[in-house]
């Protein structure tokens, strides 16, 4: 039996303190693990902090305690995929062309459309 799977055990036994005790001991290769995927320290920073957390609240959900290590190590991969798929689906609306508006459209043409689309709205709510 390891250190870890000792205060792992130590945690669920209503130790919380212990938890503590495990951060100190895996946090730093969980930082070093986000910070090479992401290659930025302040997003493998928030991401170390995430995996933590969701360690902590699920760690009734392992198996193996002396696993921990290996786990953790998922839950940090996992959300560094997250976060690179977030960003690169991530588009600014300056670039959303999924709007198409017309080339010749003025807002003229906005204020009297949006007049129509009032007006037929107004109209539908008046007879309930």
């Amino acid at each position: 039996m390891t250190a870890g799977s000792l205060l792992v055990r130590s945690v669920l036994s209503g130790e919380k303190s212990a938890f503590g005790l495990l951060i100190d001991r895996y946090r730093p290769a969980a930082i070093k693990l986000a910070r090479r995927m992401l290659g930025n320290a302040v997003d493998g920073e928030d991401v170390t902090q995430e995996a933590l957390l969701q360690a902590f609240l699920g760690l009734g959900s392992l198996r193996t305690p002396d696993r921990f290590g290996a786990w953790l190590s998922g839950i940090v991969v996992n959300l560094c995929r997250m976060r690179l798929r977030a960003k690169r689906d991530w588009h600014p609306a300056d670039d959303w062309h999924g709007g198409r508006v017309p080339a010749d459209f003025t807002v003229a043409d906005h204020s009297r459309r949006r007049k129509q689309f009032m007006k037929c709205a107004s109209y539908g709510s008046s007879r309930r």
